[in-house]
């Protein structure tokens, strides 16, 4: 009788240890190791700033541009700012200001890139020199100081009778000069006397 206690006692323990191998494999194929500490603490945010304008100047110390948001939150470990509702203001050679807008943004490239992302609205109000304008796109890459800004995605330019819409566009707002790039299509209403 011993000798078939000492061989179950055996298949039992192989079998114990074979279920404890397995869970340790299964354990180690499918355990990640947690980010470190450090890495995240690295990631947070570095310092922010509510209800902020920044205004660049050029040489003659003119306006050019003013960026401004709710709020502007920096990351250090690749210097980059998230902006929630930020405001852009370019000014032209002659003119009234350009007006955009978007709900939320990105500064990057050393400060060089604004990304207004998602839904943005660019206005340029009537002035003695220009007639009204409106412009709706997504996702605008913004260089404040070159005054240039484009987009790839579905743009709409409007001016009081007129209507242009197309895919992509470049604007340069010193020049007040817009460009749609593709599948341009347009309207004019002509006013009855």
């Amino acid at each position: 009788m011993a000798p078939t206690m000492n061989i179950r006692a055996a298949v039992s323990l192989v079998g114990v240890a074979a279920v404890v191998m397995l869970g340790w494999w299964l354990q180690e194929q499918i355990t990640r190791p947690p980010q470190p500490a450090a890495s995240r603490a690295e990631r947070a945010p570095d310092y922010y700033l509510d209800d902020f304008t920044l205004i660049d100047m050029n040489r003659q110390g003119q306006p050019r541009s003013r960026l401004s948001a709710e709020r502007m939150t920096h990351y250090a470990y690749d210097d980059h700012a998230e902006l929630t509702q930020p405001r852009l203001l370019f000014y032209p050679h002659g003119g009234a200001p350009w007006h955009v807008r978007a709900e939320r943004g990105r500064v990057s490239d050393n400060n060089k890139l604004v990304d207004l992302l998602g839904p943005v609205h660019i206005e340029r109000p009537a002035s003695t020199d220009n007639r009204p304008v409106t412009v709706d796109t997504r996702d605008l890459a913004v260089y404040p100081a070159d005054s240039y800004a484009t987009s790839k995605a579905h743009t709409v330019i409007r001016s009081q009778a007129s209507m242009l819409e197309g895919v992509g566009m470049r604007v340069w707002f010193t020049q007040q000069r817009l460009e749609l790039l593709s599948q341009v299509r347009g309207s004019y209403r002509h006013a009855t006397p």
